[in-house]
């Protein structure tokens, strides 16, 4: 089973991005596989391919993070990653409570690892992916949407175990666990 660990967004959230989407799609030189609006989220860790037998375990050590309380988001701007040289990513960044949220990302992280899923190198960069980007292309190259509300904010009670099913059309996400923050 591919997983990996996200927030999901209201679909009032969900809906603005896909507006930003969508401009971006009209204008984007670049061939890019979007997002469906269905599978926008915020991954919190990838975990790729794990064994049925292994998610019971995984979902008693997810079940120990100790959060406190639902945290506030907003989407931010549209970000290219990487942020220098050939863009793969074009994305939304996450604003509000954001210490907030990679102190989740940690705590994930420290649950995960003894379990022998290996802890990401990378500087944690919420974000809400719109879209792989296919051809090349600079950052530069991407339009800034205008004229659009501001983005809501919303209240993250809970984060998700997702399985990711790939099949020809793109990949379709499932939620098979979801753990409170409260």
């Amino acid at each position: 089973m591919r997983l990996f660990l996200a927030i999901l967004l209201p679909p009032e959230v969900c809906l603005w991005a896909s507006q930003i989407q969508a401009e971006l799609r009209r204008r984007c030189p670049a061939k890019a596989s979007w997002t469906s609006q269905g599978n926008l989220h915020v991954t919190l860790k990838f975990l790729g391919e794990v064994a049925q037998t292994q998610v019971a375990k995984l979902c008693d050590a997810l079940g120990q993070v100790e959060f406190g309380q639902p945290m506030r988001l907003k989407l931010g701007e549209v970000e290219c990653l990487p942020p220098h040289g050939r863009v793969h990513v074009i994305a939304l960044g996450i604003a509000g409570e954001v210490e907030r949220l990679a102190n989740l990302s940690r705590d994930i992280e420290a649950r995960c690892q003894p379990l022998g899923f290996p802890t990401e190198r990378r500087a944690f960069r919420p974000h809400v992916t719109l879209a792989r980007v296919k051809s090349p292309l600079r950052a530069a190259e991407i339009p800034r949407p205008e004229n659009l509300p501001p983005p809501p904010e919303f209240v993250a009670p809970s984060f998700a175990l997702m399985q990711s099913i790939l099949n020809s059309a793109g990949a379709t996400h499932h939620p098979l666990a979801t753990f409170s923050l409260t």
